[in-house]
């Protein structure tokens, strides 16, 4: 949902200042002895849009008259200020990236230098995304014209939606609408999207000549370009970047992750490998936290002063050593401020009287997203159908805005492997889970819960002179388990969310038990993350891995078969029957069930043997009712003596894996889009990482 807000407070909290003392109605009064504005609105307008025949990129191309004149008077009345960025139009001409975009703005305001160079030559001047300060979208139809009206919002939010993915220096974006006479401003950053209310621009122009004037003479840093990140000179695309952590410059030299960062209200965590100043390869993670939540390296550090008080220092050692380990960290600032999402509101929370009601779907193409991980060339868009990202916004009755307060955060770690969406070896990978199972235990037995085991939270370190380890990060939202803070809310990555922890419910509570008590579903255990949660997470990544990758040496069976399994199992709710049964049905971890390869049979046994298990442990874990047995969930001993057995080891210890490919793929499927991050509002999605929207 995203809300309407007031127009002055609009102006008053969020759109940047930056000429003190500036009096629009002054600048208005110079645009009235001009004639610029006359009585019945603009001079270039001689009709209401609507009215007029033309293309709606003719009629309001006579825009760019109305910001030069309210940029003649500005100067005349502020001769001091420089002037930064210049309202373009460019209908026909498409703005450039690393990535394409399905959508292009109508008109943007750009730096005053290529906007000079786009008009002196338009046919050889360019101009890209990282460039565009502020998109527009135009419609002559008014606003009660719905299908138009969800045209023009879909186009103008799919704009904010691919700066703020494609560009990692935006931290926030403005955009504005016009239909007929209506203007609407609009704002995105990973704590909310809204729009101001509409505002006619002809009879009251004062809102249109103090939003131009406003964007105009801003800084970048104003407009929403984050100081402590910039280009480097590299000759050749993909862009790479010098980032400053904690007065640490870093150059970009891989993009690890970004997917996360394709939606607008997430963490938007990004991952480099990065290089520091003498060479030496670290990962960089750049991250929106919630201002609730502790930044990852002090959970870290609490975590392991648990860990050395109750479990001593071989364990605390042992611990260490499959965790990533953070150098650099900090909560950046902007202005010798922190970098938060209330403070680009000025630390108001707008009051939304009235709703915009609106749903609609912003299409995004497979060229205009980012990669995910366990996506390859090989594999795309099975479907050939574009994406897109539902977003609903209202109009009527009186909303809550709902504003995530978020800080920034990055933090630069050691260690730089594998993580298990892109490991190939089998061997490895059965290792790796070892090694995590050994972490998890010393966690659990600490009395924490990592809360989100995934492909891309686990990671094959690959020591050149001790065997590969497995190292387990994230630890955003690991938190002591009696801690009752956080027992409301899901976290995790979906594809790997243990069934309970999706649906926040326990599923294998003694009905005898209650209906013996005599306390009813009032006196059950209340939901809480426990660590068979975690184990259960750990299982998830081995069948995944196992239905989205084949043997290079052995061909799948039934690869549709596969398809069909992976499709149900991991593009559907984690709350899903299909998969809430599937750890009871270990009967169909077979070859010949799942349609993989021969060859993976010895590790479909293991992964029956550990569906086993958990449903073993989940029923006496729970037989309580009225509290879980900690106890009962601490069988990681089991886990480590299946992934650890030496026949299975020698059996797959050759086996090397490759990304499904598209002619096995199935036929007319809808292969989902991976989400950024689960943001704690009850709608789990997928995580984007590595060393984590």
């Amino acid at each position: 949902m995203v809300p309407e807000v007031e127009v002055e407070w609009f102006f008053k909290n969020v759109l940047p200042s930056p000429i003190p003392g500036f009096n629009v109605g002054t600048v208005v009064e110079e645009l009235r002895k001009s004639e610029m504005i006359t009585a019945s609105g603009w001079k270039v307008f001689s009709d209401n849009p609507k009215d007029d025949s033309r293309h709606e990129n003719k009629v309001y191309g006579q825009l760019t008259s109305v910001f030069d004149a309210v940029i003649e008077a500005t100067k005349s009345l502020y001769p001091v200020h420089t002037q930064h960025f210049a309202l373009v139009m460019l209908p026909n001409r498409p703005p450039t990236s690393d990535r394409t975009s399905r959508t292009q703005p109508v008109a943007t305001f750009l730096p005053t230098n290529i906007a000079g160079d786009l008009k002196a030559d338009e046919k050889k001047a360019s101009y890209s995304w990282y460039d565009i300060a502020n998109p527009a979208e135009f419609k002559k139809e008014p606003e009660s014209s719905i299908k138009i009206r969800n045209s023009n919002v879909a186009q103008i939010l799919s704009s904010l939606q691919f700066i703020m993915s494609v560009d990692p220096r935006r931290r926030f974006s403005f955009g504005w609408t016009m239909q007929n006479r209506d203007l609407r401003m609009w704002f995105a950053c990973r704590g909310v999207i809204f729009v101001t209310e509409a505002v006619d621009a002809f009879t009251n122009p004062d809102p249109l000549v103090r939003f131009f004037a406003s964007i105009a003479f801003s800084s970048r840093t104003a407009l929403g370009w984050d100081p402590t990140i910039e280009v480097t000179r590299s000759p050749s695309p993909p862009r790479q970047y010098e980032i400053t952590v904690n007065g640490r410059k870093f150059t970009t030299v891989k993009n690890l992750a970004d997917y996360s960062a394709d939606s607008l209200v997430s963490r938007a965590t990004r991952v480099w490998l990065v290089k520091d100043e003498e060479g030496k390869k670290f990962v960089l993670k750049d991250v929106w936290m919630d201002t609730d939540r502790l930044p990852e390296h002090e959970i870290r550090d609490n975590l392991l002063e648990d860990v050395l008080k109750k479990r001593g220092p071989n364990d605390h050692r042992k611990l260490s050593n499959h965790m990533l380990t953070p150098r650099v960290f900090e909560r950046m600032k902007i202005n010798d401020m922190d970098d938060t999402t209330p403070r680009m509101m000025n630390e108001q929370t707008p009051a939304t009287s009235s709703i915009f009601k609106l749903t609609i779907t912003i299409p995004t193409s497979d060229s205009s997203r980012s990669s995910h991980p366990s996506e390859t060339s090989s594999q795309g868009n099975r479907s050939g159908t574009s994406k897109g990202t539902a977003v609903q916004i209202q109009t009527k009755g009186s909303p809550t805005l709902t504003l995530r307060s978020k800080y920034h955060y990055r933090i630069v770690f050691e260690e730089h492997g594998t993580d298990l969406y892109s490991e190939m070896s089998l061997h490895n990978v059965f290792k790796t889970l070892s090694d995590l199972v050994d972490a998890l235990e010393i966690i659990h037995r600490s009395g924490w819960v990592h809360r989100d085991i995934s492909c891309g939270n686990v990671y094959c370190l690959h020591d050149p002179v001790n065997r590969p380890r497995g190292i387990v990060g994230d630890f955003e939202y690991a938190k002591q388990c009696d801690d009752q803070v956080e027992h409301e809310k899901r976290t995790g990555t979906s594809e790997f969310m243990a069934y309970e922890a999706a649906s926040q419910r326990y599923r294998y509570l003694d009905r005898h038990a209650r209906l013996t008590s005599g306390l009813g579903l009032s006196g059950q255990a209340k939901f809480a993350h426990n660590p068979l949660h975690d184990l259960e997470s750990l299982w998830w990544i081995l069948l995944y891995i196992i239905l989205h990758k084949d043997d290079s040496a052995t061909p799948a069976q039934n690869p549709q078969n596969r398809n069909l399994n992976a499709i149900a199992l991991f593009q559907s709710d984690p709350r899903s029957l299909v998969r809430g049964d599937f750890i009871a049905d270990s009967w169909k971890l077979t070859s010949d069930d799942t349609g993989v390869a021969r060859s993976f049979e010895p590790a479909l046994k293991v992964a029956q043997g550990l569906s086993d298990k958990l449903l073993i442990a989940y029923t006496e874990a729970e037989a309580g009712y009225t509290v879980i047995d900690r106890e009962k969930c601490m069988v990681h001993h089991k886990f480590h003596s299946l992934l650890n057995d030496e026949k299975t080891l020698e059996a797959i210890k050759d086996i090397k894996l490759v990304p499904v490919v598209e002619d096995s793929a199935v036929p007319n499927s809808s292969e989902k889009r991976k989400q950024p991050p689960c943001d704690e509002i009850n709608v789990p999605q997928k995580r984007g990482r590595t060393s984590s929207e």
